[in-house]
């Protein structure tokens, strides 16, 4: 609904004042502007639908790589775990390996530690049961 200034627009003088001027009817110039108007809102209206259709289309597009993308995110994830795995089955094998390496050096070691205590034993021990018997025969009176 139109105004009050909007309704005295309409009696404005159309010329500046001073001589008389032929008398004619103000024009409307709301309606003259949304006439012109009209034709350029019909294109934006056109551009505004291509952009929606390109906004569709565009957020369509980014769900799709999103969802690809989490996919292959997935994938690389399983495959790591499986490759962890492998990785940690090698590592104990290798630790397992080693472990055997060291024991056997160890048994080697000790193996060779008990034969030279047998061999000094074997030269010793002949002395060791004389004094024994000695003195145990110099206690008894022998």
């Amino acid at each position: 609904m139109p105004g009050v200034l909007d309704l005295l627009d309409r009696f404005r003088p159309v010329v500046a004042p001073g001589a008389d001027a032929p008398s004619a009817v103000p024009a409307d110039r709301r309606r003259e502007a949304a006439s012109e108007l009209a034709e350029v809102f019909g294109v934006a209206e056109d551009y505004q639908q291509e952009a929606d259709h390109i906004r569709t289309t565009a957020t369509a597009r980014a769900e799709r790589i999103l969802r690809d993308a989490d996919q292959r995110a997935e994938r690389i994830v399983d495959q790591a775990r499986r490759q962890a795995d492998a990785t940690r089955a090698e590592a104990a094998a290798a630790v397992r390996a080693e472990a055997e390496v060291d024991l056997a050096a160890i048994t080697a070691e000790a193996a060779r530690q008990a034969d030279e205590v047998r061999r000094h034993a074997a030269k010793v021990l002949p002395g060791l049961v004389n004094e024994v018997v000695a003195e145990s025969m110099s206690v008894v009176g022998l």
